[in-house]
């Protein structure tokens, strides 16, 4: 593995500290049912294993993460603003620091359909890789009440991950929503 360079270790010392400064005031994660988010499934398409999801209120980031591994340098990835991706994560800074945030995350043993792009307003593929498991992360918390569980479901080893937002480039700067923001995220195995 190539040492990244000190300006990439600095771009990750303010990324990572933004992500997990919070915002002011309380920060909740509530559980919720998970939701028609996604597409409705095709006789045949694979099914998730594992639904999670929750309302965040007050994290300002969402990660995706292997709690049992250091971090790697996050650099901007494609033309969302305010994502980051690293051989081992992936961070986005939300819209609004405030919320509400719904996130719905969906496991799977093998690749989804892609969900319609006409439902997004962005979406992201990346690969990482997990020594451990992959977990949700807020604001820099973990064990969010209905994100607890690992977005993995076969141990260490390379995953897929998609990323799909709404709302999050219309509600960015804003203190207050302009529009709903939601995420939906599906893993696999690579």
């Amino acid at each position: 593995m190539i040492a990244p360079s000190p300006a990439a270790r600095g771009i990750a010392a303010v990324v990572l500290a933004s992500a997990t400064l919070g915002c002011a005031g309380p920060m909740t994660s509530e559980p919720a049912s998970p939701s028609a988010m996604g597409a409705p499934s095709a006789a045949g398409d694979p099914q998730p294993q594992r639904v999670q999801s929750a309302t965040l209120r007050g994290y300002g980031s969402i990660s995706i993460v292997d709690p049992g591994k250091p971090a790697s340098a996050p650099t901007r990835i494609t033309d969302v603003p305010r994502v980051y991706a690293s051989e081992s994560a992936i961070l986005v800074q939300t819209g609004t620091p405030y919320g509400p945030h719904d996130v719905e995350a969906h496991s799977y043993t093998e690749e989804p359909r892609p969900e319609d792009p006409g439902s997004w307003d962005e979406a992201i593929h990346a690969i990482i890789s997990a020594a451990t498991d992959i977990r949700l992360e807020a604001g820099g918390s973990d064990g969010l009440p209905g994100l607890e569980l690992p977005l993995s479901l076969q141990g260490p080893g390379e995953y897929n991950v998609r990323l799909y937002t709404r709302g999050h480039g219309t509600n960015q700067g804003q203190l207050d929503s302009l529009a709903e923001e939601k995420y939906l995220i599906q893993v696999w195995q690579a």
